[in-house]
């Protein structure tokens, strides 16, 4: 009987769940430096994606004040998270932004009563898992409360721990 040797996993571990902390995140010189780029733009993007991109953009947070959904907070995320559709489309890249069906659903909510409540983040993630299993790339733009967003943290999470590419338009500095 041979016996093998066990060889250590050498991935890093990913980030807290529950704690939302991008300073090792975007260390240039921290574990996840070879998968997330900050300070990219949609034109880094199209040159290093030949596939979906996902578009990971706040708006559970920011479509609320005090716990109550806001149609004005959530059309402005719906608009942020669009644009964002539009300025990869003009560099020839596919992208999807949740953020944009999440809250046109809600928006709808006057024509079908039957559609979820858009504050409901478990629904919510779980509804788009299967986009985020497509990905080629994550892209996070700048859009105010990506940084503090929980959804937006759940996507980077899911993209280091699946080895996909991150790109991070904004930045905090490590």
């Amino acid at each position: 009987m041979t016996i093998q040797p066990t060889i250590p996993d050498q991935r890093p571990r990913l980030p807290d769940q529950k704690r939302i902390d991008w300073a090792p995140v975007l260390n240039p010189r921290g574990p996840w430096s070879a998968l997330v780029v900050a300070g990219s733009s949609p034109a880094r993007v199209s040159r290093n994606c030949a596939g979906i991109v996902y578009i990971s953009a706040p708006y559970h947070a920011e479509a609320q004040i005090r716990g109550a959904w806001r149609v004005e907070r959530s059309v402005l995320m719906s608009i942020r998270a669009a644009n964002e559709v539009g300025r990869l489309a003009a560099c020839g890249c596919t992208a999807l932004a949740p953020t944009v069906q999440i809250a046109e659903a809600a928006h709808a909510k006057v024509l079908n009563d039957d559609t979820p409540d858009p504050l409901d983040r478990v629904f919510w993630d779980a509804w788009s898992q299967p986009i985020l299993n497509v990905a080629a790339l994550i892209a996070i733009p700048d859009i105010p409360g990506w940084d503090r967003c929980p959804m937006v943290w759940r996507d980077l999470r899911f993209a280091l721990a699946h080895n996909l590419p991150v790109h991070i338009y904004g930045g905090l500095q490590p």
